[in-house]
């Protein structure tokens, strides 16, 4: 069985449950909103990123979010004081 498939499969019924009508069409999900259907396919992703991950800034943690998007907090990373001096350090050496 391919990577993902049972996740895939889990997913799909959850959208079938949710969205009255919708229906399985060849490797789509069609949901029917009003008169047009929105069309969903599924695919497993190579790698698993952060939610927020595109966006964030240098040093800082984005919010992870679950499949009910309630938002997990996560630890502040801080550089140790070590760090800091290294970092001080290249800064210095390229002239920055």
């Amino acid at each position: 069985m391919a990577k993902g498939a049972e996740e895939k499969e889990v997913v799909i019924q959850k959208i079938l449950n949710t969205f009255e009508g919708s229906f399985v069409y060849g490797k789509e999900v069609r949901i029917p909103i009003n008169d047009v259907q929105i069309k969903v396919t599924l695919t497993c992703a190579k790698e698993n990123v952060e939610a927020g991950g595109d966006t964030a800034l240098p040093g800082t943690a984005p919010p992870v979010t679950n499949a009910f998007d309630t938002v997990v907090e996560k630890e502040e990373i801080h550089a140790s004081e070590e760090e800091v001096k290294l970092v001080n350090s290249l800064i210095d050496k390229l002239g920055l």
